[in-house]
Parts: structure tokens; C-alpha cells; sequence
């Protein structure tokens, strides 16, 4: 049975896709091949590759100083630890139920949404009168 965790903030590891353990020269070659792909000069008004370098540099500010990298290591496996904690995984069998489960809270959402602006509208016309 696979476990599944829903992805929550943002993994600088990820960002540059590195592992874990990537040496400061893997971070670093990592940094300049994706930089050079989204440098804002090679991609004149384009919006996303703007973002997107800006997380790279980000991450790699980070993840370029040991002392920084330690801290975010210690936060991540903090933050790992009360997740693991206090929430559990969804399993893929499950995956059918939980979408349905996340369909029907939105549509409760909105029925409650229609309910209330039905009722709120009925109030109006009471006060013309």
C-alpha cells in the first residue's frame, strides 16, 4: 500500500531537484542550469519564468550557506515531525473516496452559499415592503 502526503509550502530540494544530501557543487550546478533556463533576460515579459527564477534563487540562497541550509533542514524535519504527528497519509486506494469527499464539502460550501444569500435576499424584500 503507498502513502501519499499532500504537499504543503515549498521544498527547496525540490525547487532545484536535488536530493537531500546534494553536495554544495550539485546545488550549485543544479542553480546555474535551471537560472540560465529562466533568467528573466532570456525571457523577456514572460510572468512565470520570472516566478519561477525568483524560487529558484531563493532556494538556492538557502541551500547555498551551510548555515542557513542547517537551519532549514532543522525546520523541515520539525515541521515533518508534527505533521507525522498530528496527521495521517492518505493511501492511494483511498484517493477515489477523498475526491469525492473534497467535491461534496465544495458543493456544501456553495448550497450553504446560495442558501444564505437566498435568505438574506428574502430579508431585503421584507424591510421594501
Amino acid at each position: 500500500m503507498s502513502m501519499k502526503w499532500e504537499k504543503v509550502g515549498m521544498d527547496y530540494y525540490q525547487v532545484l531537484g536535488v536530493a537531500k544530501n546534494a553536495t554544495t557543487k550539485e546545488i550549485k550546478s543544479a542553480f546555474r542550469k535551471l537560472a540560465h533556463k529562466y533568467h528573466p533576460d532570456l525571457n523577456p515579459g514572460d510572468k512565470p519564468a520570472e516566478a519561477k527564477f525568483k524560487e529558484i534563487n531563493g532556494a538556492n540562497q538557502v541551500l547555498s550557506d551551510p548555515q542557513k541550509r542547517a537551519d532549514y533542514n532543522a525546520r523541515l524535519t520539525s515541521y515533518t515531525n508534527i505533521i507525522t504527528k498530528h496527521y495521517r497519509p492518505v493511501q492511494s486506494e483511498q484517493k477515489g473516496f477523498t475526491e469525492w469527499a473534497k467535491v461534496l464539502v465544495g458543493l456544501g460550501g456553495l448550497f450553504l452559499f446560495l442558501y444564505l444569500s437566498a435568505k438574506g435576499s428574502q430579508r431585503g424584500s421584507k424591510n421594501l415592503k
